[in-house]
């Protein structure tokens, strides 16, 4: 199995449990505070990663820059919350879409971050995606409320988490 293989189907996998995990998140808004979601995925999250913390210690995460992995994970967090709190106003459907604009941002995660101008011919394929998403999201043109903007918020913070960092944060390169 090539790494290519590997990467989109560990990709489709990821975008699969995110999806259930944003079910979960609609499905239990009646009867939970967004605070105790938020808490329950997290713990989850937790026992997800305690057998490689019993086994080897936090030496699986090698890094000097512990104060940015931190960063990422409040913008991971901030992306659940918005996320959560635009599921109790917008449909399943809608709240995926919107945080799955994730890619659709880096390009501009660069350009403020790194000062990088983003390529002529990526215009194309960025306006593209973002008339898919307001086609999808609004066909009569209707107006936009809180969950719709909840919803592109988690998008955004996602990316912000997503964006791939220089190998030196992680201290592997």
């Amino acid at each position: 199995m090539s790494k290519d293989f590997l990467g989109i189907l560990l990709a489709v996998i990821a975008l699969l449990l995110f999806s259930i995990v944003y079910a979960f998140y609609k499905a239990s808004q009646p009867f939970l505070s967004t605070t105790q979601i938020l808490c329950i995925t997290s713990s989850c999250s937790w026992i997800a990663i305690l057998p490689f913390v019993l086994s080897k210690g936090f030496k699986f995460l090698p890094t000097k820059h512990f104060y940015l992995l931190s960063f990422r994970t409040l913008l991971g967090l901030a992306s659940a919350f918005c996320i959560t709190k635009a599921l109790a106003t917008i449909s399943l459907s809608e709240a995926l879409l919107l945080s799955n604009t994730a890619p659709l941002f880096i390009p501009f995660i660069v350009l403020i971050w790194h000062k990088t101008k983003i390529p002529h011919r990526l215009w194309i394929g960025l306006v593209i995606g973002f008339i898919g998403v307001f086609i999808v999201l609004q066909p009569g043109f209707e107006k936009i409320g809180p969950g719709q903007i909840l919803g592109l918020l988690s998008g955004i913070t996602s990316a912000m988490m997503l964006y791939p960092a220089p190998p030196e944060i992680w201290n592997l390169g």
